[in-house]
């Protein structure tokens, strides 16, 4: 009975061992797996299946970039690929999110930069908050800046142009409540001001020209006196003329606000898409 007893409680015992180190089997891999489900998408930002950068630019960037994720909840993605087939540069930046499940949060939010290095193109792609943030103006403020790094082949340049464009665009967007648009821009506003100014001071230029024209004309239709006479009472009318200076009212009607509101705003497709249309560098 006791050697029994003694193997039944040692099958026991293995029994519970076994199974003790299944459920740390099953917890461990739900560990593994939790972080990727709890931040989708946020593993991986730089995603260069070209090999364009070395590792050390890619960690520096895929810092960058996670930086930029952490603060704002949006997803900035640079995707580089050697080409895009046959498909357009739009359709074949969409599939890519969808075939690799992109974006933060349950929106999936995200802006998206494709580089094709062999087939030169480029495109923008967002989504979720990625829509909000960047209006077509931010898209085409920032396509500007970085295709002129790619046209010169200045690849770390032109990454590190679209992380620091992400920056500025999700900061304005954080700080004013409002995208960043055509009616709000800052430079806009102030090259607004420097072209009323230029033509205001034009305008008093031009006016000061006529002015001194019409003098300089009364001037020379005065001729000189040849005798004395024409300075005596009987031989000069002179005619008097008097302004009086009233007062004046000036009434200022502040012009109507556009009710729904200003800018351009976001382009949405068919397939929930916010983006351009994309091109060549």
């Amino acid at each position: 009975m006791n050697t029994r007893t003694s193997l039944n409680t040692a099958h026991v015992v293995a029994r519970l061992g076994s199974l003790a180190a299944a459920l740390l089997c099953a917890a461990a891999l739900l560990l593994a797996l939790a972080p990727s489900a709890l931040a989708k998408g946020a593993t991986t930002y730089i995603l260069d299946d070209y090999g364009l950068y070395d590792s050390s630019t890619a960690q520096e960037l895929e810092q960058q970039a996670s930086g930029l994720a952490a603060s704002y909840g949006v997803a900035p993605y640079l995707v580089v690929v050697d080409d895009i087939g046959g498909a357009s540069a739009r359709s074949f930046a969409e599939s890519y999110w969808l075939s690799h499940d992109l974006g933060l949060g349950s929106d999936t939010s995200g802006i998206m930069f494709l580089i094709a290095v062999d087939s030169r193109d480029y495109v923008t792609i967002t989504h979720g908050k990625g829509i909000y943030c960047f209006t077509d103006y931010g898209i085409e403020q920032l396509e500007d800046a970085v295709v002129d790094y790619l046209s010169d082949d200045e690849w770390e340049s032109a990454a590190s142009c679209y992380l620091d464009e992400c920056s500025r665009i999700m900061a304005f967007a954080e700080e004013k409540g409002e995208p960043l648009d055509s009616d709000n821009d800052p430079s806009n506003l102030l090259f607004a001001l420097l072209i009323s100014l230029g033509i205001a001071l034009l305008l008093a230029l031009a006016v000061a020209f006529i002015v001194n024209r019409v003098l300089a004309g009364q001037l020379k239709s005065v001729a000189a006196g040849s005798s004395a006479s024409v300075f005596m009472t009987g031989a000069v009318k002179v005619t008097a003329q008097r302004d009086d200076f009233t007062g004046s009212h000036v009434s200022v009607v502040p012009k109507p606000k556009n009710e729904g509101g200003g800018g351009g705003g976001s382009t949405i497709s068919a397939s929930g898409f916010g983006g351009s249309s994309g091109g060549k560098f």
